[in-house]
C-alpha cells in the first residue's frame, strides 16, 4: 500500500491482516480463549454418559414438549411433577435457548435426530466458554496480571466436575455460567472501570434472572450485591426498579409458557386458520391466564412443605465431609488447605485481594447455607461455588510454579488425575442408558420399517425415577405408521420410594395398562421392557410368562452415584416379545 507523507515523499507500507495488527498480549489472550473453547469442545465430543435425570427432565424434555407436543408422532406424557400445573416450581427462563433451538429446527423443517439430541449440548458448551472467559477477565481485573488470570482459568478448566458437568444441560451449569458473567460485571461496577450505566443495568438484570431461575443462588449473590449497594446508597433505588421490571418480565414469560402448555393441548403450536382463530386464541389466553411465580412456588413446595426431602436427605456435615471433597476431586487437599489459610488470615495474595475475599466468602457462605435451606443435597448443587475456590488454587499454583518444584509436580499430578477421571466418567461410567436407547430406536426403525398398519410401540422402563432419557433423545424420522410410547414408573413426591419392589412394579403396570389405553387397543401391547440388572429377579415372572427374550444388554456403571442408594445398577437389559396377545393387562393378571 502506498501512502503520501507530509513532505510529499511516497512510502510503502504492507497491508497488515487484522491478526497481525494485534499486540503480542492481545494475540496471547485470543489464543488462550481459543484454547478454552477447544477444551470444552473436546469434553463435548467425549460425552457419552448420563449424570442425573435432571439433565433431561428439567431442561431438554420441557423444551421439547413445548415445541413438539402436537407436531410429532410421539405421544408425549406429562412432565415431571415440578412442571405440573398444580406445582409449577421450575422456570422456563433457563431453557429458553433450547426452546428457540427446537423452534428454529421446526421452522426450517429439519427433522434430524442428531441435531435434536446434541444441539442443546452444543449450545450449553458455547455458554460454558462464555463463563470461562468471564472468569478469566474477573481474575485479570482483580490481580492485574495476565499470567495469574490464565492459571486460575486453567485450574478451573481442568477440574473434573467442571469438565464433566459444564457441557451437560443441567440448570446448575447454567447457574454457574450466570454467576461467572455476573461476577465480571460486578467487578467492573465495583472498581468503577466504566462510567457507562449499562454495565450496572446488565449486572442487576443478570443477578435477578439468576435468582429468579434458581432461587438458591440468592445465597451466592447476597454478599456481592450488599457490597455493590453499600458503595453507593443511591444504587438501591435503580436496583429495586430494574430488579422489579426484570422479575415482571420473567413472570410473564413463565406464565405464558405454562398457560400455553396447560390451557391448550398443542401449546405454542396452536395453528391459526384465519384471523378469527387468532382472536379466539388471544381471548382464551386472557380468560384462562394464570400468573406463575416460580420462586414462590419453589419456596412453598420445596422449602416449606419439604417435598425435595422426599428424594433424599443429607446430614448437616455432608457438604464438608463428602460434597466438597467429591466435586473438588484431586484438588480437594489443596482447596481445603487454601481455605484454612484464607480463614486464618495468613493468605497473602497480590494487590486488590479485597474483591477476592468477597468472592471466596460468597462461595463458602453458599456451600454452607445451602444445607440450611434444604436437607436435599446433591453434588451438582455445589458447582457454582467452585470457580471462586479455584481462584485460590490458581494463585497458589502461579506462585509455586516459579518457586517450588515439588509443589509444582503435585499440582501437575492433580491436573493429570482430574483429566483421567473426567475422561473416564465422560466416556464410560453410566453410559448404558443412552447406548441402550440408541440401540432400541435403531432396532424399532429397522423392524417396523415396512409396516402398513398404524402401530403403537410401547416401551416400558422399570427403573428408578427417570433413569433413562426421554422423548427428546429417541426422536427420529419415524415411518408414518410407527408411534413410540415410553412408560415410566410414577415419581410424584407423595408416591416416591427409593426402592422399586415387585409389588410397586405390578401396581404401576396396572395403572399404566388401565390408564391411557382403551380395551384391547394396540397401545396395550407390550413390545419392550427396559430395566437394570438390579430388578431382573423382580421381573422374572413377567419375563417368563410373556416369553420375553433378551434383546440387548450393555454395561451401565462401575460404581454407585450416591452411596445412600441401595442399588448399583451395573447393567442395562432390553427384553422383547413377539407374542401379539401379550398385553400388559394379560401380564398383570398372571
Amino acid at each position: 500500500m502506498t501512502i503520501i507523507a507530509k513532505n510529499g515523499e511516497e512510502s510503502h507500507v504492507s497491508a497488515l491482516s487484522p491478526l497481525k495488527r494485534l499486540t503480542i498480549e492481545q494475540r496471547n489472550r485470543l489464543l488462550f480463549i481459543l484454547f478454552c473453547a477447544v477444551y470444552r469442545i473436546i469434553a463435548l465430543l467425549l460425552l457419552r454418559t448420563t449424570f442425573v435425570p435432571d439433565e433431561y427432565y428439567q431442561s431438554v424434555e420441557p423444551a421439547f414438549k413445548f415445541v413438539f407436543n402436537n407436531s410429532t408422532k410421539l405421544v408425549i406424557p406429562p412432565l415431571t411433577w415440578e412442571w405440573q400445573s398444580e406445582y409449577r416450581i421450575r422456570s422456563y427462563i433457563p431453557i429458553l435457548h433450547y426452546i428457540k433451538w427446537f423452534q428454529l429446527l421446526q421452522l426450517l423443517g429439519i427433522d434430524n435426530a442428531f441435531l435434536i439430541r446434541n444441539g442443546p449440548r452444543v449450545i450449553q458448551t458455547f455458554c460454558s466458554v462464555i463463563g470461562d472467559i468471564s472468569l478469566y477477565f474477573v481474575s485479570k481485573i482483580i490481580f492485574v496480571n495476565e499470567d495469574i488470570a490464565r492459571d486460575i482459568t486453567i485450574v478451573n478448566l481442568l477440574s473434573w466436575s467442571g469438565t464433566y458437568c459444564m457441557s451437560r444441560t443441567l440448570v446448575n451449569s447454567y447457574e454457574t455460567i450466570l454467576q461467572n458473567v455476573g461476577a465480571w460485571f460486578w467487578i467492573i461496577c465495583i472498581k468503577n472501570e466504566s462510567k457507562k450505566l449499562w454495565y450496572d443495568l446488565f449486572y442487576v438484570v443478570l443477578v435477578t434472572i439468576s435468582v429468579y431461575s434458581r432461587p438458591t443462588s440468592l445465597l451466592w449473590w447476597l454478599i456481592p450485591m450488599s457490597l455493590y449497594i453499600m458503595m453507593d446508597r443511591r444504587r438501591i433505588v435503580y436496583c429495586s426498579l430494574i430488579g422489579l421490571c426484570t422479575c415482571v418480565a420473567c413472570i410473564i414469560i413463565d406464565s405464558y409458557h405454562y398457560n400455553a402448555i396447560f390451557n391448550y393441548p398443542d401449546g405454542c403450536l396452536y395453528t391459526y386458520n384465519g384471523s378469527n382463530e387468532a382472536i379466539k386464541f388471544i381471548i382464551g389466553q386472557i380468560c384462562a391466564w394464570k400468573v406463575t411465580i416460580t420462586p414462590l412456588n419453589f419456596y412453598i413446595y420445596n422449602v416449606h412443605r419439604s417435598y425435595a426431602e422426599l428424594f433424599g436427605i443429607k446430614t448437616w456435615y455432608w457438604t464438608l465431609v463428602e460434597g466438597l471433597p467429591v466435586v473438588s476431586g484431586f484438588y480437594a487437599p489443596f482447596i481445603f488447605y487454601e481455605i484454612f489459610i484464607f480463614l486464618s488470615h495468613k493468605f497473602r495474595g497480590v494487590s486488590n485481594d479485597m474483591l477476592l475475599n468477597y468472592l471466596v466468602f460468597s462461595a463458602l457462605f453458599y456451600a454452607i447455607s445451602l444445607r440450611i435451606v434444604t436437607s436435599h443435597q446433591e453434588y451438582r448443587f455445589l458447582l457454582p461455588c467452585l470457580p471462586a475456590l479455584h481462584m485460590l488454587l490458581g494463585i497458589r499454583f502461579n506462585q509455586l510454579k516459579r518457586n517450588s518444584s515439588k509443589w509444582r509436580i503435585l499440582y501437575f499430578v492433580s491436573f493429570v488425575l482430574n483429566a483421567i477421571l473426567a475422561t473416564a466418567l465422560l466416556t464410560s461410567h453410566q453410559n448404558g442408558a443412552e447406548n441402550s436407547f440408541k440401540y432400541l430406536v435403531n432396532h424399532i426403525n429397522t423392524k417396523f420399517r415396512d409396516i402398513q398398519v398404524p402401530a403403537a410401540i410401547n416401551v416400558y422402563v422399570v427403573a428408578p425415577c427417570y433413569s433413562f432419557p426421554g422423548y427428546s433423545y429417541i426422536h427420529d424420522r419415524y415411518q408414518a405408521n410407527i408411534q413410540i410410547r415410553l412408560h415410566y414408573l410414577s415419581c410424584f413426591p407423595l408416591q416416591t420410594q427409593h426402592a422399586v419392589s415387585a409389588n410397586d412394579i405390578y401396581h404401576t403396570l396396572k395403572l399404566e395398562a388401565g390408564g391411557d389405553c382403551v380395551d384391547d387397543s394396540p397401545c396395550n401391547q407390550v413390545n419392550y421392557l427396559v430395566t437394570f440388572d438390579t430388578y431382573k429377579e423382580s421381573l422374572s415372572n413377567i419375563l417368563d410368562s410373556g416369553n420375553y427374550y433378551e434383546l440387548y444388554s450393555v454395561r451401565h456403571s462401575f460404581f454407585k452415584y450416591d452411596y445412600d442408594d441401595a442399588h448399583e445398577n451395573k447393567f442395562v437389559y432390553i427384553y422383547s416379545t413377539d407374542q401379539s396377545c401379550s398385553t400388559f393387562q394379560d401380564i398383570v393378571n398372571l
